[in-house]
């Protein structure tokens, strides 16, 4: 699993990290209502999260490096 995380992740900064977290649906929906420049203590369930990334790796394979690379990238294209 760490090797999955270093070679998938790893060769990414903190601002391309911040912008595939702040694009995954979890995150987006606590920050409804705020604004970008708005800071917010809003909670991220984990339940939530759990149901989105089973449902990521349903669709992606985020369990293998191609699965994750090409989520990182889906990620990456709707930031842009």
């Amino acid at each position: 699993m760490i090797d999955l995380v270093v070679n998938t992740f790893g060769m990414y900064g903190g601002k391309v990290l911040e912008k595939i977290t702040h694009n995954e649906d979890p995150w987006m929906e606590a920050r409804k209502g705020y604004g970008d420049s708005i800071p917010s203590n809003e909670l991220l369930p984990k339940e939530r999260i759990m149901k989105y990334y089973i449902l990521i790796n349903q669709k992606y394979g985020i369990d293998t490096e191609d699965g994750l690379r090409t989520y990182i990238h889906g990620m990456l294209d709707k930031a842009s």
